[in-house]
């Protein structure tokens, strides 16, 4: 069990959506690994509907998540239409791919799925928590965290920024984030 206020582990994640979540709970399996999730453990935040194509639902199978894809799938979904930096809408259907159709699933559900996968596998998690600073010395990152108006001392090997647009650990670091475009989705059912 690691301990979230002077924490030492090998990997820090910040970001517990799906992306930091399937992370963890792959290293989880050989390394200690704490996720630091800025939304309360009882949040239920509800997300927009996700469709996944095939590759993706064949990766997320290679990393034995596939308990966690048939608990939130909804219906399956044989193509696309998009447009991308032009006026003309491009098809592409999945009858072509040697993966097959994609699925519509439930994100809320998906999500809290992998999550527990990644428990499952050992990683801890720390909610409700803010990163305030890193830096890196000897080696290692030490790690500044505000969780519920108290400070947490996290020491880690290696730090993921797993936070999407948010992009927080660029962010603390100074670094500038590069927007490769500015993707609009629409969906219709």
């Amino acid at each position: 069990m690691i301990n979230p206020k002077t924490a030492s582990v090998d990997v820090l994640i910040v970001g517990g959506g799906m992306a930091g979540c399937a992370l963890a709970h792959v290293l989880a399996q050989k390394y200690r690994v704490l996720v630091l999730e800025k939304q309360p453990e009882t949040s239920q935040q509800d997300r927009v509907g996700e469709s996944l194509p095939a590759a993706a639902l064949r990766s997320l199978k290679i990393l034995g998540l596939s308990d966690a894809i048939n608990q939130s799938a909804n219906s399956d979904y044989h193509g696309v239409v998009s447009i991308w930096g032009q006026s003309t809408p491009i098809r592409k259907d999945f009858f072509d791919t040697l993966d097959g159709s994609g699925l519509h699933v439930d994100r809320g559900s998906l999500n809290r799925a992998i999550k527990k996968a990644a428990i499952d596998a050992g990683a801890g998690f720390l909610h409700d928590a803010q990163l305030k600073s890193l830096s890196s010395r000897n080696g290692h990152w030490a790690i500044e965290v505000n969780r519920l108006d108290e400070g947490c001392q996290i020491e880690a090997r290696m730090v993921v920024d797993a936070s999407g647009r948010a992009s927080v650990v660029t962010r603390k670091l100074g670094l500038k984030r590069v927007n490769a475009d500015r993707a609009v989705a629409i969906h219709a059912q």
